[in-house]
């Protein structure tokens, strides 16, 4: 986002889903109700049946940074802001001084839930407490500014389904008061145990897949 008196453009768009890792194929499927709802496999829920989820199985591949330990959240968060700043590194010089807010509601929680449940002390004596604040819901707007080497102000939000919209709102807030001259803005969620019990437990996971069509290629 640019700041040009009271306007705030979005300059660039990116992102990573079972519908597609780009803006065209995304904007495909939404436009042709594809669906990729399908049994859960690439974790195990300890629900039976699997549930029915859109899945992301392509590989996540994101180089190391020193001090981080990426989260599946964070490496999705990463990869579509990668995509986003392609765009804007092109017609922006000065890219790097943007600030970063990014939504998520589990963060890492995903590969914090497995190790405590099979040995909730052990897990605490080898990795220290700071292992689990690592991995609060502020971690993954710092991880993408890291990463990227942004050197505006970073900001998580969490708020339930309503972090996604905050989110921009925020970044756009950011640009309009003078904080950042532009913002990454997004969100980033991955599919874990602890989700998916919680909407089962609301009674709000259908066994049968939704949707008219069905997409044949999988990322």
């Amino acid at each position: 986002m640019n700041r040009d008196s009271n306007l705030v453009a979005v300059t660039g768009i990116g992102l990573i889903s079972p519908l597609g890792s780009d803006l065209d194929s995304f904007q495909a499927g939404l436009l042709e109700c594809w669906s990729c709802l399908e049994p859960l496999d690439i974790f195990e829920s300890g629900l039976d049946p699997a549930p029915v989820v859109a899945q992301i199985r392509q590989p996540l591949t994101v180089e190391e940074r020193p001090g981080f330990r990426f989260s599946r959240t964070d490496r999705l968060g990463i990869l579509a802001a990668r995509r986003t700043l392609a765009e804007v590194a092109k017609e922006c010089s000065d890219y790097r001084e943007s600030g970063v807010v990014v939504a998520t509601t589990v963060a890492g929680l995903g590969e914090i839930e497995p190790r405590i449940i099979a040995d909730p002390r052990g897990y605490y004596r080898r990795g220290g407490f700071s292992t689990v604040t690592s991995y609060q819901s502020s971690h993954v707007a710092d991880a993408v500014g890291a990463y990227f080497r942004l050197r505006g102000p970073r900001y998580g939000v969490n708020i339930a389904c309503a972090s996604g919209a905050i989110a921009i709102v925020l970044a756009a807030k950011m640009v309009l008061d003078g904080t950042a001259p532009m913002a990454l803005a997004g969100g980033s969620e991955a599919l874990c145990p602890f989700t998916l019990s919680g909407f089962n437990a609301l009674q709000a996971l259908d066994p049968e897949p939704c949707g008219r069509l069905t997409r044949t290629g999988k990322d």
